[in-house]
């Protein structure tokens, strides 16, 4: 309950969240917290590691190229 407690005040703090000019970081919910995101990776088929290491590898590659 004590964890629960202390995630819900970080959330807190952080949907409170300000830039320097006094805009919020997050103007809509969706945006701090995506439910379909969420619920999408709960539902998705658990990718073996190798599979997820190839995932890993081939977002690199593509960071790289657009990064130069």
């Amino acid at each position: 309950m004590e964890y629960e407690l202390h995630k819900e005040a970080w959330l807190t703090f952080a949907a409170q969240a300000t830039k320097k000019n006094g805009r919020p970081v997050y103007r809509e919910f969706t945006k701090f917290f995506d439910r379909e995101k969420v619920m999408d990776q709960i539902n998705r088929p658990q990718m073996s590691e190798r599979a997820q290491r190839i995932v890993e590898y081939r977002k690199m590659k593509k960071k790289e190229r657009r990064n130069g």
